[in-house]
């Protein structure tokens, strides 16, 4: 690596300030010493010529650029306001991009930036997949404690067979999926025999079976339902309600591609909450 190169480098790095671990910025006076440009009025035009290229790129300015004032003392005690610029690495490199070419520092910088934003965006795109996934497991969560109550519903109402619970729910399924209950919908999404469908099923659907196994639960009791006929009629109605719904969103239930196995899923997402302090 160019000795001159790793200067920069950990200059640029020694100027980084930061609110969060995530959420760097850099000083813009800071930076306009780093960069080589004695006058401010260089420094805040190369400012605003990033600004602009930074809202055609359709970035939220805001997001970038933070007009920030100081208090600096001048002499005899007195002080004036310093205008300063908090600036987001992407706002650096577009700072970068915008110098003078002919100054090495400026090669430098552009290197840097471009190179830590890349890392960035990286890991805010995998912080983003891994709030997906903790949505998921707490959906996932939340539908077998609904389905449980749906069971207790239905086993204190009198119908305490295990098969006849089964086959109350799996009805209930039949429509929510379009015809398919939840032995053909496995089969549909290859999913193991020996495991719940649930544990394969997209968000969007396992919000739908929250609804309907709740709804079901509830109105089970309310109404004083007391045969597996009536219960199932009862479930069926929830779930074409449900279904009904994701199809005015756009997408049949039983058209969400197969998810990867919870299991799996809880096990990455332990480490990640473990590396950003997420709640799991």
């Amino acid at each position: 690596m160019d000795n001159d190169f790793q200067q920069y480098r950990i200059a640029f790095e020694e100027a980084k300030q930061s609110t969060d671990e995530l959420f760097e910025y850099w000083e813009a006076r800071t930076l306009q010493e780093l960069l080589g440009y004695p006058a401010w009025r260089s420094m805040e035009a190369l400012v605003k010529k990033a600004m602009t290229n930074c809202k055609k790129t359709g970035q939220q300015v805001s997001d970038h650029f933070v007009v920030d004032y100081k208090m600096v003392q001048i002499g005899s005690g007195a002080k004036r306001k310093l205008k300063d610029y908090l600036l987001s690495r992407y706002a650096c490199y577009l700072i970068a991009l915008n110098g003078n070419p002919r100054k090495k520092v400026i090669a430098y910088a552009k290197d840097y930036f471009a190179a830590e934003t890349r890392k960035m965006e990286n890991l805010r795109a995998r912080l983003t997949e891994h709030q997906a996934e903790l949505e998921r497991i707490d959906a996932r969560r939340t539908l077998t404690q609904a389905e449980k109550q749906l069971s207790k519903s239905i086993h204190s109402q009198g119908v305490t067979d295990g098969r006849a619970i089964a086959r109350i729910r799996s009805q209930g399924d039949k429509v929510l999926f379009g015809g398919k209950n939840t032995h053909q919908m496995k089969e549909k999404l290859e999913v193991p025999t020996s495991r719940p469908l649930a544990d394969f099923l997209h968000t969007a659907v396992l919000g739908l079976k929250i609804f309907s196994s709740g709804a079901s639960a509830h109105n089970i009791r309310q109404k004083d339902l007391r045969s597996e006929r009536s219960m199932t009629s009862e479930h069926q109605i929830n779930n074409r309600i449900a279904r009904n719904a994701a199809i005015s969103a756009g997408t049949a239930p039983e058209d969400y591609p197969r998810q990867e196995d919870i299991r799996k899923v809880e096990k990455k997402t332990g480490f990640w909450s473990s590396l950003f302090g997420a709640d799991e």
